[in-house]
């Protein structure tokens, strides 16, 4: 009898352990997965006291790879400092419908990308509503490059979300019409 009690203790706390793993897990999982999809027009969108705005949008390609094209897009964030908070971790995305997604490139020749396509020739940065030199109001650009088949172009949506508003992401459509480096 007394071993019976020992092996139901030890189911019980086997039990309790992999109870406590699966709500880990899916606490992750909720954390790092964009489920719930807020539309947004490009001019701005707002998600938990949090304005997102495109503010540039371009595409170029070079003959070397015309296949390929390296998007460019300037965003602004701003809101006040708590709100902005949940938005540490911000992950902007290209996806198609197809189902592709495209992270951000982040490399050292980033910086010079997004001054050689950016209009005004400036970097603003990686999407961080929280740097450290920003003020405690007003808004915050970002700059990020992607590098997606000329293809899927004319069927992007992207998708911006930060680790506080997550399974929440805005989503938006955009159409960069690429140009030609020579």
């Amino acid at each position: 009898m007394r071993g019976l009690g020992w092996l139901a203790l030890t189911v019980l706390f086997l039990a309790a352990s992999w109870g406590f793993a699966a709500r880990t897990a899916i606490l992750d999982l909720r954390r790092d997965r964009e489920w719930q999809p807020v539309a947004w027009p490009a001019e701005g969108g707002e998600l938990n006291e949090v304005r997102a705005a495109i503010v540039a949008l371009d595409a170029v390609s070079t003959p070397v790879r015309p296949d390929r094209a390296l998007v460019h897009l300037r965003m602004s964030l701003d809101g006040p400092e708590p709100a902005r908070e949940a938005w540490i971790d911000c992950r902007p995305t290209l996806r198609d419908g197809k189902g592709r997604v495209w992270s951000a490139v982040l490399s050292a020749e980033t910086d010079g990308a997004i001054k050689a396509i950016a209009s005004d020739g400036h970097n603003h940065g990686y999407c961080t509503p929280m740097p450290y030199n920003a003020p405690a109001a007003g808004p915050i650009l970002s700059d990020q490059v992607f590098l997606v088949p000329v293809d899927a172009l004319g069927d992007l949506d992207l998708h911006l979300s930060g680790s506080g508003v997550r399974p929440q992401a805005l989503v938006s459509p955009i159409r960069p019409v690429p140009r030609l480096l020579r």
